[in-house]
């Protein structure tokens, strides 16, 4: 990129890393928010950087800028979800490496809340759904099927950094009373422990949460 890079995903099953970052068209002429795909095997023979395989913007004269907060791929790269600070999801889909101009549409539209989180849940080699967090929701959109459908999992959220995704596909939420499992379908069990959370993340068979203490002075890093 040639100004900045704001978020990075690097795909489970394939050696694919997805970026989302600032370039510049001409010497002033800045283009935010652009997705790149790499190819972390393959280097380029003249720079010894990794392959880049396809850059695609997210945002066109017809869908104003917003600033991103989150954003998400599967591993076929057919659909990504981009998540914006006013509650608007934006679903690309399609051959997003080899196709010129992959379709995009907004599959949630704007609202008071900014998304938090996104992840798609993949069972089989295909989509089986897209859970989105707002700060005061959290959501399951099933993009996979032709009729697409929206559950509303819960009418609480979470915080930036504070959601994951667990080994079996569940949805994990850290909220200040407890943490949070949902299926695809519903809400699932809790597990409750106090204070504050600043992020949570899954690791094969383990739960990291990273805690506050009220004033916000020290924190906690437990593994479960």
């Amino acid at each position: 990129y040639d100004a900045c890079v704001s978020h990075m995903l690097q795909l489970k099953k394939r050696n694919i890393l997805a970026t989302i970052g600032d370039d510049f068209d001409g010497p002033t002429k800045r283009l935010p928010y652009v997705i790149k795909f790499w190819k972390m095997d393959k280097m380029e023979s003249e720079t010894g950087a990794p392959a880049m395989l396809k850059s695609i913007r997210i945002f066109s004269p017809k869908l104003p800028e917003r600033p991103v907060t989150c954003f998400t791929a599967n591993e076929d790269l057919t659909q990504l979800a981009v998540g914006l600070d006013n509650g608007a999801v934006l679903l690309f889909r399609g051959d997003l490496v080899h196709d010129r101009n992959p379709k995009s549409r907004i599959l949630q539209k704007e609202g008071t809340n900014p998304v938090t989180s996104i992840f798609f849940n993949e069972k089989g080699g295909g989509v089986a759904n897209l859970f989105v967090t707002t700060t005061a929701s959290t959501l399951s959109y099933f993009t996979f099927s032709e009729t697409e459908r929206k559950e509303v999992l819960d009418d609480d959220g979470c915080e930036l950094e504070c959601a994951t995704l667990s080994e079996d596909g569940s949805a994990v939420l850290g909220r200040k009373e407890a943490v949070y499992f949902y299926t695809p379908e519903e809400r699932g069990p809790c597990f409750a422990f106090e204070g504050a959370k600043r992020a949570v993340c899954w690791f094969r068979s383990y739960l990291v949460v990273v805690g506050a203490d009220e004033g916000g002075v020290s924190q906690s890093f437990t593994i479960y």
